[in-house]
Protein backbone atom coordinates (compact mmCIF):
# COMPACT_ATOMS: atom_id res chain seq x y z
CA UNK A 1 0.00 0.00 0.00
CA UNK A 2 2.84 2.38 0.88
CA UNK A 3 4.44 1.60 -2.47
CA UNK A 4 1.15 2.31 -4.26
CA UNK A 5 0.79 5.65 -2.47
CA UNK A 6 4.39 6.43 -3.33
CA UNK A 7 3.79 5.70 -7.01
CA UNK A 8 0.61 7.81 -7.04
CA UNK A 9 2.43 10.72 -5.41
CA UNK A 10 5.26 10.45 -7.92
CA UNK A 11 2.79 10.48 -10.82
CA UNK A 12 1.04 13.58 -9.44
CA UNK A 13 4.37 15.32 -8.91
CA UNK A 14 5.43 14.46 -12.44
CA UNK A 15 2.18 15.83 -13.90
CA UNK A 16 2.53 19.08 -11.93
CA UNK A 17 6.13 19.49 -13.06
CA UNK A 18 5.20 18.87 -16.69
CA UNK A 19 2.32 21.32 -16.48
CA UNK A 20 4.59 23.94 -14.92
CA UNK A 21 7.19 23.34 -17.63
CA UNK A 22 4.55 23.63 -20.38
CA UNK A 23 3.24 26.91 -18.94
CA UNK A 24 6.79 28.24 -18.62
CA UNK A 25 7.66 27.37 -22.22
CA UNK A 26 4.40 28.74 -23.66
CA UNK A 27 3.90 31.67 -21.32
CA UNK A 28 4.31 34.16 -24.16
CA UNK A 29 1.57 32.55 -26.26
CA UNK A 30 -0.70 32.22 -23.25
CA UNK A 31 -0.25 35.88 -22.34
CA UNK A 32 -1.08 36.88 -25.92
CA UNK A 33 -4.11 34.57 -25.87
CA UNK A 34 -5.37 36.03 -22.62
CA UNK A 35 -4.82 39.53 -23.99
CA UNK A 36 -6.90 38.70 -27.08
CA UNK A 37 -9.70 37.30 -24.91
CA UNK A 38 -9.57 40.43 -22.76
CA UNK A 39 -9.77 42.67 -25.83
CA UNK A 40 -12.75 40.68 -27.19
CA UNK A 41 -14.58 40.85 -23.86
CA UNK A 42 -13.92 44.56 -23.49
CA UNK A 43 -15.02 45.09 -27.09
CA UNK A 44 -18.27 43.23 -26.47
CA UNK A 45 -18.97 45.29 -23.35
CA UNK A 46 -18.22 48.55 -25.18
CA UNK A 47 -20.40 47.50 -28.14
CA UNK A 48 -23.26 46.59 -25.79
CA UNK A 49 -23.00 49.97 -24.07
CA UNK A 50 -22.86 51.85 -27.38
CA UNK A 51 -25.85 49.89 -28.68
CA UNK A 52 -27.78 50.55 -25.48
CA UNK A 53 -26.99 54.25 -25.75
CA UNK A 54 -28.04 54.30 -29.43
CA UNK A 55 -31.35 52.57 -28.64
CA UNK A 56 -32.08 55.03 -25.85
CA UNK A 57 -31.23 58.09 -27.95
CA UNK A 58 -33.08 56.86 -31.03
CA UNK A 59 -36.14 56.03 -28.92
CA UNK A 60 -36.24 59.58 -27.57
CA UNK A 61 -35.97 60.97 -31.11
CA UNK A 62 -38.70 58.75 -32.58
CA UNK A 63 -41.01 59.68 -29.71
CA UNK A 64 -40.44 63.30 -30.73
CA UNK A 65 -41.33 62.41 -34.33
CA UNK A 66 -44.53 60.74 -33.12
CA UNK A 67 -45.46 63.73 -30.97
CA UNK A 68 -45.01 66.13 -33.88
CA UNK A 69 -47.12 63.86 -36.10
CA UNK A 70 -49.96 63.82 -33.58
CA UNK A 71 -49.69 67.60 -33.27
CA UNK A 72 -50.00 67.80 -37.06
CA UNK A 73 -53.13 65.63 -37.02
CA UNK A 74 -54.70 67.74 -34.28
CA UNK A 75 -54.55 70.88 -36.43
CA UNK A 76 -57.57 71.84 -38.52
CA UNK A 77 -57.14 71.39 -42.27
CA UNK A 78 -58.04 75.04 -42.71
CA UNK A 79 -55.01 76.01 -40.63
CA UNK A 80 -52.67 75.67 -43.57
CA UNK A 81 -49.70 77.67 -42.28
CA UNK A 82 -49.55 75.83 -38.96
CA UNK A 83 -49.78 72.49 -40.77
CA UNK A 84 -46.96 73.45 -43.12
CA UNK A 85 -44.79 74.42 -40.16
CA UNK A 86 -45.49 71.11 -38.41
CA UNK A 87 -44.87 69.25 -41.67
CA UNK A 88 -41.43 70.87 -41.95
CA UNK A 89 -40.68 70.17 -38.29
CA UNK A 90 -41.66 66.53 -38.74
CA UNK A 91 -39.51 66.18 -41.86
CA UNK A 92 -36.49 67.56 -39.98
CA UNK A 93 -37.00 65.30 -36.95
CA UNK A 94 -37.53 62.25 -39.17
CA UNK A 95 -34.38 63.02 -41.17
CA UNK A 96 -32.36 63.12 -37.95
CA UNK A 97 -33.54 59.63 -36.94
CA UNK A 98 -33.01 58.11 -40.39
CA UNK A 99 -29.57 59.68 -40.79
CA UNK A 100 -28.20 58.86 -37.34
CA UNK A 101 -29.88 55.53 -36.64
CA UNK A 102 -30.75 53.94 -40.01
CA UNK A 103 -30.75 50.30 -38.81
CA UNK A 104 -32.83 50.64 -35.67
CA UNK A 105 -36.46 50.11 -34.70
CA UNK A 106 -36.67 53.90 -34.41
CA UNK A 107 -35.90 54.21 -38.14
CA UNK A 108 -38.58 51.66 -39.02
CA UNK A 109 -41.10 53.45 -36.82
CA UNK A 110 -40.16 56.79 -38.39
CA UNK A 111 -40.70 55.48 -41.92
CA UNK A 112 -44.04 54.02 -40.82
CA UNK A 113 -45.10 57.46 -39.54
CA UNK A 114 -43.95 59.14 -42.76
CA UNK A 115 -46.09 56.69 -44.72
CA UNK A 116 -49.03 57.55 -42.46
CA UNK A 117 -48.39 61.26 -42.99
CA UNK A 118 -48.41 60.85 -46.78
CA UNK A 119 -51.64 58.83 -46.56
CA UNK A 120 -53.29 61.54 -44.45
CA UNK A 121 -52.29 64.07 -47.11
CA UNK A 122 -53.75 61.75 -49.79
CA UNK A 123 -50.37 61.33 -51.41
CA UNK A 124 -51.22 57.71 -52.18
CA UNK A 125 -48.19 56.69 -54.23
CA UNK A 126 -45.74 58.27 -51.79
CA UNK A 127 -47.49 56.56 -48.88
CA UNK A 128 -47.42 53.16 -50.60
CA UNK A 129 -43.74 53.47 -51.56
CA UNK A 130 -42.74 54.66 -48.08
CA UNK A 131 -44.51 51.77 -46.36
CA UNK A 132 -43.14 49.26 -48.87
CA UNK A 133 -39.63 50.62 -48.36
CA UNK A 134 -40.02 50.32 -44.60
CA UNK A 135 -41.05 46.66 -44.90
CA UNK A 136 -38.10 45.92 -47.19
CA UNK A 137 -35.57 47.60 -44.88
CA UNK A 138 -36.95 46.04 -41.68
CA UNK A 139 -38.58 42.74 -42.72
CA UNK A 140 -38.32 41.27 -39.21
CA UNK A 141 -40.08 44.18 -37.55
CA UNK A 142 -43.64 43.59 -36.34
CA UNK A 143 -44.48 46.74 -38.32
CA UNK A 144 -43.49 45.17 -41.68
CA UNK A 145 -46.72 43.25 -42.47
CA UNK A 146 -48.83 46.18 -41.21
CA UNK A 147 -46.88 48.50 -43.50
CA UNK A 148 -47.52 46.19 -46.48
CA UNK A 149 -51.23 46.04 -45.63
CA UNK A 150 -51.32 49.84 -45.49
CA UNK A 151 -49.38 50.02 -48.76
CA UNK A 152 -52.04 47.86 -50.40
CA UNK A 153 -54.73 50.30 -49.24
CA UNK A 154 -52.72 53.24 -50.60
CA UNK A 155 -52.17 51.53 -53.97
CA UNK A 156 -55.88 50.83 -54.23
CA UNK A 157 -56.69 54.46 -53.44
CA UNK A 158 -54.24 55.39 -56.17
CA UNK A 159 -56.13 53.24 -58.70
CA UNK A 160 -53.48 50.53 -58.86
CA UNK A 161 -55.19 47.28 -57.74
CA UNK A 162 -52.46 45.06 -59.23
CA UNK A 163 -49.82 46.76 -57.09
CA UNK A 164 -52.14 46.39 -54.11
CA UNK A 165 -52.32 42.66 -54.85
CA UNK A 166 -48.52 42.46 -54.92
CA UNK A 167 -48.29 44.07 -51.47
CA UNK A 168 -50.82 41.62 -50.04
CA UNK A 169 -49.09 38.63 -51.65
CA UNK A 170 -45.85 39.69 -49.93
CA UNK A 171 -47.66 39.41 -46.60
CA UNK A 172 -48.79 35.86 -47.40
CA UNK A 173 -45.30 34.90 -48.53
CA UNK A 174 -43.46 36.26 -45.50
CA UNK A 175 -45.86 36.51 -42.58
CA UNK A 176 -48.59 33.92 -43.00
CA UNK A 177 -47.67 32.05 -39.81
CA UNK A 178 -47.27 35.11 -37.58
CA UNK A 179 -49.56 37.93 -38.75
CA UNK A 180 -52.97 37.90 -37.06
CA UNK A 181 -54.62 39.81 -39.93
CA UNK A 182 -54.17 37.01 -42.50
CA UNK A 183 -57.98 36.46 -42.79
CA UNK A 184 -58.36 40.10 -43.77
CA UNK A 185 -55.44 39.78 -46.21
CA UNK A 186 -57.01 36.73 -47.88
CA UNK A 187 -60.37 38.46 -48.21
CA UNK A 188 -58.70 41.57 -49.69
CA UNK A 189 -56.80 39.36 -52.15
CA UNK A 190 -60.09 37.80 -53.21
CA UNK A 191 -61.85 41.15 -53.52
CA UNK A 192 -59.03 42.75 -55.54
CA UNK A 193 -58.78 39.66 -57.75
CA UNK A 194 -62.47 40.07 -58.52
CA UNK A 195 -61.84 43.74 -59.25
CA UNK A 196 -59.16 42.86 -61.80
CA UNK A 197 -61.38 40.21 -63.44
CA UNK A 198 -59.57 37.16 -62.03
CA UNK A 199 -62.65 35.37 -60.67
CA UNK A 200 -61.10 31.92 -60.35
CA UNK A 201 -58.20 33.35 -58.41
CA UNK A 202 -60.65 35.28 -56.24
CA UNK A 203 -62.59 32.11 -55.45
CA UNK A 204 -59.35 30.33 -54.55
CA UNK A 205 -58.44 33.05 -52.03
CA UNK A 206 -61.94 33.02 -50.56
CA UNK A 207 -61.84 29.24 -50.17
CA UNK A 208 -58.41 29.45 -48.49
CA UNK A 209 -59.97 31.85 -46.02
CA UNK A 210 -63.04 29.67 -45.41
CA UNK A 211 -60.96 26.51 -44.95
CA UNK A 212 -58.24 28.07 -42.81
CA UNK A 213 -60.31 30.44 -40.66
CA UNK A 214 -63.90 29.10 -40.78
CA UNK A 215 -65.27 30.77 -37.66
CA UNK A 216 -64.50 34.42 -38.26
CA UNK A 217 -66.43 37.31 -39.78
CA UNK A 218 -64.03 37.47 -42.74
CA UNK A 219 -64.91 33.84 -43.55
CA UNK A 220 -68.62 34.72 -43.51
CA UNK A 221 -67.97 37.54 -45.98
CA UNK A 222 -65.91 35.14 -48.12
CA UNK A 223 -68.79 32.63 -48.22
CA UNK A 224 -71.13 35.34 -49.49
CA UNK A 225 -68.64 36.27 -52.21
CA UNK A 226 -68.22 32.63 -53.27
CA UNK A 227 -72.00 32.35 -53.63
CA UNK A 228 -72.07 35.59 -55.63
CA UNK A 229 -69.35 34.30 -57.95
CA UNK A 230 -71.20 31.01 -58.45
CA UNK A 231 -74.38 32.91 -59.36
CA UNK A 232 -72.45 34.99 -61.89
CA UNK A 233 -71.02 31.83 -63.44
CA UNK A 234 -74.49 30.30 -63.77
CA UNK A 235 -75.94 33.43 -65.37
CA UNK A 236 -73.09 33.45 -67.88
CA UNK A 237 -74.11 29.97 -69.04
Amino acid sequence: MAAERSIGTAEKTGFIEKTAEFIHKNRGKMIVGLAVVAVVVVGMVVYAEIRKSAVEKSTILVEEVETIFHDYLSLDKENGEARQAKDAELASAADTVLRRYPRTYAAARTLFILGDLAFQKKEWEKAAETWTGMAEKSPRSHLAPIALLNAAAAWEENGAPKKALQSLEKILAGYRASFPEIPRVLFSLGRLSEKTGAREKAAAYYNQLIDGYPGGSWANLARSRVIALQVKERTKK
